[in-house]
């Protein structure tokens, strides 16, 4: 599992590169908590006590998902309800077997974590925490409430995914259908943050440290280029006009 997240942390990375590319920075933001969202995922698991009973919990939401969809289904009553408790009775019993053989294997399987002050897991993760109580856990508070926080709300379109074309048509701009080209640096650091933090945990999980210098290499050069961007598009003499000083300088 921790591979399979993984590979899906690449493909999300090279989609995000395509569409900046495209010039369309903006509207690949969602991509960007996607990123961090599975990043987080692949960090607890590999990071845990238990990586493989995580991955099997973090797996069987797929089951937990099923059966949502076929209660509703149940409720809407557009099909055979002998069919829907079929497959609601399959599901389950497929579930339980993986689980049961994760046992006879000598696996744990954990029970959802109980966020602090909470009484119960929360339902609606395969973790049980908040992702914000994921990204504590991790020591991650700081990526989560600067870059996840945002992306969140660019995701869930509240008014910060339209500000630069609402800026435009206050501007008297008229708004064209088609790629803009606008900065891609937020869409950039989400995915470059994300591939450094999910390639440690792979290369811990699976024993790769003779790799390292090769990832402090590609990770360096980077960080280096994103950094110079920051410097040559003037979004560093931004950051200065506004508060007085870049944050490394404090």
């Amino acid at each position: 599992m921790p591979y399979v997240l993984y590979h899906h942390i690449f493909q999300l990375s090279r989609a995000t590169s395509s569409l900046v590319k495209l010039g369309y920075s903006e509207e690949t933001l969602p991509l960007g908590r996607a990123l961090i969202s599975s990043t987080m995922n692949i960090m607890f698991i590999v990071g845990s006590e238990n990586p493989e009973g995580w991955a099997l919990r973090f797996w069987l939401q797929l089951g937990e998902l099923e059966q949502r969809m076929l209660a509703r289904e149940s409720r809407l009553e557009r099909f055979d309800r002998a069919v829907i408790e079929r497959l609601a009775a399959e599901g389950a019993e497929a579930a339980e077997g993986a689980i049961a053989a994760h046992i006879r294997d000598g696996g744990i399987y954990p029970d959802k974590l109980v966020p602090l002050r909470a009484r119960r897991p929360n339902p609606s993760t395969w973790h049980g925490l908040s992702d914000r109580g994921l990204a504590v856990s991790l020591g991650l508070l700081d990526w989560y409430e600067t870059e996840y926080d945002y992306l969140s709300t660019v995701t869930h379109a509240q008014s910060i995914a339209v500000q630069a074309s609402g800026q435009a048509i206050m501007r008297g701009e008229t708004l064209v259908s088609g790629p803009h080209f606008r900065a891609p640096l937020l869409a950039l650091t989400s995915s470059i943050s994300a591939m450094k933090y999910s390639s440690l945990a792979i290369m811990k999980h699976y024993d790769l440290a003779a790799r390292d210098a090769e990832f402090q290499a590609f990770n360096n050069s980077m960080t280096e280029s994103i950094n110079q961007y920051r410097e040559d598009s003037g979004g560093n003499d931004g950051v200065r006009a506004v508060f007085g000083r870049l944050p490394e300088q404090q």
